[in-house]
């Protein structure tokens, strides 16, 4: 975690990334994952505990180390070790995170006074929260041809003229992906269309070989559910809008770069198109990131213990675009709506949604609402901070 090395060195923290870990750990109530964790030991590599500023605890985190020493004290050599040594001391990270969070950090210091706080946020301000879950099918074929859904084939060797969109072909509906998709319905209490059909979503995309995107619009095969969640206030219930089938597309791989910006050119890989999706639309009924984050949680539980998806959010079987918005407390009126996309978990998913509260609820104070506009941004995980990627331009385009 990149704030410990920080509060080694300066109490004050400029980093914007920094400043948002801060947040999300001052305000959360669990501790830190198992990745979280190894990323704490590497990021403070280089001498956490030898450093003066520790010892002499001039910095906030020593302070607390002095007054909770962890059971395990290592050397140089072990902070610096590889992500197989980390795993094996595990026991250090998970004192360090323990004094972390149990003593709150005590760093209100660090934010300055053009940023809200947590709590002042909570009193003025409540946030808006829906989320469109894309699910891929467990089927052994695409979603309108025969050609295999496997993730990790060699790219482009699982399509044929249908997936790629030829002139002529004629797309088949695969069957189980119907019936998946009836199952999870069910699991939502949703109603299930008697009838139901496809529609043409038009737009241009590099991954979308069609030019359109075989979808369902009016008339989908789920609507009108819900789900209860677990939550530590109790069980809340939140709105399913609608679950409708639709065909993935393809995927970017951009090379020459670590990410989109600064790339040097992009290849496609086909083999995701056509995969069937299920995408699970919620209502806007959720108010705080971790009630997000849990109802993301219970909608993975239900599609695995269904055999609908394995959910694995790395691979991209599970994608959670979620829809934040701000208003003041006691408006019925919602606020301008901002979807972020690229969260691979739910605890990043957490983040960026705290994160983009708050950045929302600071552009409102300070009488900057006019920038808060309709648009997709990106949650960048390196950064701890969500970056515009592109502007709304309209209702999407169906025939």
């Amino acid at each position: 975690l990149e704030y410990i090395q920080a509060l080694t060195d300066t109490a004050s923290v400029s980093s914007v990334g920094v400043r948002s870990a801060l947040r999300w750990y001052r305000s959360s109530t669990a501790l830190p994952t198992a990745r979280d964790l190894s990323v704490l030991l590497t990021m403070s590599c280089g001498g956490l505990l030898k450093s003066p500023a520790l010892r002499s605890g001039q910095c906030v985190f020593g302070r607390l180390l002095q007054n909770v020493r962890p059971r395990v004290q290592p050397n140089a050599r072990q902070l610096k070790a590889s992500s197989r040594c980390i795993q094996t001391n595990l026991q250090l990270g998970v004192d360090l995170a323990r004094v972390v969070v149990a003593r709150q950090l005590h760093v209100c210091h660090v934010a300055t006074a053009a940023e809200p706080t947590t709590a002042a946020i909570a009193q003025e301000y409540e946030a808006v929260i829906g989320i469109e879950t894309h699910v891929q099918l467990l089927t052994r074929t695409k979603a309108f041809c025969s050609c295999a859904n496997n993730y990790g084939d060699e790219p482009n060797t699982n399509i044929c003229p249908v997936c790629v969109g030829h002139p002529g072909t004629l797309p088949m509906l695969n069957q189980e992906a119907v019936n998946l998709a009836v199952k999870a319905g069910i699991a939502l209490n949703a109603n299930i269309a008697r009838r139901s059909k496809f529609d043409r979503k038009q737009y241009f995309y590099a991954d979308l070989p069609k030019g359109y995107q075989i979808s369902q619009y009016d008339i989908p095969v789920c609507s009108n559910g819900y789900l209860d969640v677990d939550t530590p206030e109790g069980t809340k219930r939140f709105g399913i809008t609608r679950a409708h089938l639709e065909e993935d597309a393809g995927k970017n791989v951009h090379g020459g770069a670590d990410s989109l910006s600064g790339s040097s050119h992009t290849l496609v890989d086909f083999n995701r198109a056509g995969v069937p999706l299920l995408e699970i639309v919620s209502e806007p009924d959720m108010r705080s990131a971790r009630d997000a984050a849990l109802y993301g949680a219970e909608l993975r539980r239900i599609c695995r213990f269904l055999g609908i998806s394995d959910g694995n959010m790395a691979e991209g079987s599970m994608r959670c675009d979620v829809n934040i918005s701000v208003r003041p407390k006691g408006t019925e009126r919602f606020g301008t709506k901002v979807e972020v996309k690229n969260m691979n978990s739910f605890s990043n998913m957490q983040k960026a949604i705290e994160f983009e509260i708050e950045r929302q609820v600071a552009l409102l104070q300070a009488g900057r609402g006019q920038e808060v506009v309709q648009e997709t941004r990106l949650w960048d995980e390196s950064r701890q901070e969500t970056t515009s990627m592109r502007t709304k331009e309209g209702l999407a385009d169906y025939r």
